[in-house]
């Protein structure tokens, strides 16, 4: 009785064995087809006059954005001009958090007042620029205009640099075509889309 049940079983498993074989075989079938079409439809799609023109139209504004000129590296060097900031070190807790506001030979932000730090060019003109209000009325008295002026241009500057460029007539993006990818398992949901352009 044993050796017929365990036999019916083998047969079984042989069966289903078999199924799943012809299942893969039908599934690799069709990834292979689903492949060849994608792809005629990418060649398809790079090879149209409409996506020339507009691929040539990127890379001509990717090329004027590569050559623009880096004010924002130019204001951060001027932050030097106004150094030091005050003679005096003095430390202003800052509500919103639990750091603390440092204005002394250069200006930057510590969790403890009790540090002192040479922060780079950078940090310094970010917090010029964030802290503005704050650290405007706490300089020396001899470049507080100055420096006031120089902070409301600064915003301005990193406000036009991090928006999207701008111009009368509308706004525009960067244009990025995304194909998903297929291994020899299967199509890759997560993280499966490769910039094609």
């Amino acid at each position: 009785m044993k050796s017929s049940s365990l036999k019916k079983d083998v047969e079984d498993l042989e069966k289903s064995v078999r199924e799943l074989r012809e299942k893969r075989k039908i599934y690799r079938k069709a990834l292979k087809r689903v492949e060849y079409v994608m792809a005629k439809l990418v060649s398809k799609i790079r090879g149209g006059e409409s996506f020339r023109k507009c691929d040539e139209l990127r890379r001509k504004i990717e090329y004027i954005i590569s050559n623009l000129p880096r004010y924002d590296l130019e204001a951060m060097r001027l932050v030097d001009y106004f150094k030091p900031f005050n003679h005096r070190r003095k430390i202003i807790p800052l509500t919103s958090t639990n750091f603390y506001l440092v204005i002394g030979n250069t200006i930057y932000v510590v969790p403890d007042p009790k540090v002192r730090r040479q922060p780079p060019e950078d940090e310094v003109f970010q917090t010029l620029i964030r802290y503005a209000d704050t650290i405007t009325p706490n300089v020396r008295k001899s470049i507080r205009e100055e420096l006031a002026e120089f902070c409301r241009l600064g915003e301005e500057l990193m406000v036009e640099l991090e928006g999207e460029l701008a111009s009368r007539k509308g706004r525009f993006r960067k244009m990025l075509l995304l194909i998903p990818t297929f291994s020899k398992v299967g199509y890759s949901r997560g993280g499966g889309w490769e910039k094609s352009i």
